[in-house]
């Protein structure tokens, strides 16, 4: 087998897809959940720090209506839940679209001190990409939660 090389070369000095949280000096994106649309919009969420004392990570959104080339300002879109399951974080979003619904798969540690081990699979579901999302309760679609971002 030959060598294979890879080159890449860059147009312009892009965008940035998110910056910190204002008042924040620093931040992090991971695990995006990305949907391109055919007619140059795209949805984007990602697992992002959270804040209340005890929460790891909210998940926020962003979208596009021209490929990417600007976004909408960054959006929290679902928090942990207290006293249930989810308490300690939402984590590593996927979301797909099914019959006008947004369904939101997503993870979350049962161990606030465990070091992110022993997740536990949840989904919530919403009529628009930005929320409200409806998280599963085990008997219908129903916990919203409304928390100001600190």
């Amino acid at each position: 087998m030959k060598n294979k090389h890879l080159r890449l070369r860059l147009v312009d000095d892009g965008c940035d897809v998110f910056a910190p949280r204002e008042g924040k000096d620093w931040g992090y994106r991971y695990g995006p959940s990305i949907m391109q649309y055919g007619d140059g919009r795209i949805d984007a969420w990602f697992a992002s720090p959270g804040g209340c004392g005890v929460e790891a990570d909210w998940f926020t959104y962003r979208h596009s209506e021209d490929d990417g080339k600007t976004w909408t300002d960054e959006k929290v879109v679902t928090y942990p839940t207290p006293d249930s399951m989810d308490l300690f974080s939402v984590c590593d979003p996927a979301v797909i679209v099914i019959d006008g619904w947004y369904y939101l798969g997503y993870t979350s540690t049962i161990f606030v001190d465990g070091g992110g081990v022993c997740n536990n699979a949840f989904v919530a579901r919403s009529r628009t990409p930005d929320g409200p999302w409806y998280k599963w309760t085990g008997s219908g679609w129903g916990e919203q939660r409304e928390t100001i971002d600190d």
